[in-house]
């Protein structure tokens, strides 16, 4: 049996509460009896070793290496760019063998919209990066693949922007532009 990281096996389900907004007639009605319900469709990541990883482990088959033949509904496979960092709502996050950082919209073969509302938030937010340029507490922009719409960021070696922002004491208002804005 080959081993293909479990200990890095990333599996995310779809938020119950998201999946009942895209889909109303899953959620229960006080008059339903839920056990007729059909069961919430799903989503599975799961992470297929990337090419960068072949210098690890030269004796695996290249099947190792490769997205299957057959899946599943609602399997996503994908191919690791670098070690999985995070998954947000619509991103997933992984810190490249070169140091810098990765992120890559979610897919979702179940409901092609919500994935074009990935793409397009991770347009907007390489547009918010090019708009910001250089500040010393955000990271910068190092690349933007239009194809796949995946960012390319210097690696935050503070954590993640919630993590930070949850070393510093909450300040009622916002700076902007030197004037200060008050919380109402």
């Amino acid at each position: 049996m080959i081993d293909r990281g479990l200990g890095d096996f990333h599996t995310m389900s779809v938020a119950r509460r998201a999946l009942q907004m895209l889909w109303p007639w899953t959620s229960p009605s006080p008059q339903s009896n839920t056990s007729h319900e059909p069961p919430l469709p799903s989503i599975e990541y799961i992470p297929v070793h990337g090419a960068w990883e072949k210098k690890d482990h030269p004796n695996w088959p290249a099947s190792a290496f490769k997205i299957p033949d057959v899946i599943k509904p609602g399997q996503v496979f994908y191919l690791r760019k670098g070690k999985f960092v995070d998954m947000g709502t619509i991103a997933r996050i992984e810190l490249l063998p070169t140091g810098e950082v990765v992120k890559t919209p979610l897919e979702n073969p179940l409901n092609p919209r919500e994935e074009q509302m990935n793409r397009d938030n991770m347009q907007y937010e390489n547009e918010i990066y090019r708009l910001l340029g250089d500040v010393s507490f955000v990271p910068k922009l190092l690349g933007w693949d239009s194809a796949s719409c995946t960012l390319t960021l210097e690696h935050q070696t503070n954590g993640s922007l919630d993590d930070r922002k949850a070393c510093f004491p909450e300040r009622p208002g916002i700076e902007v532009s030197g004037a200060r804005v008050d919380a109402a």
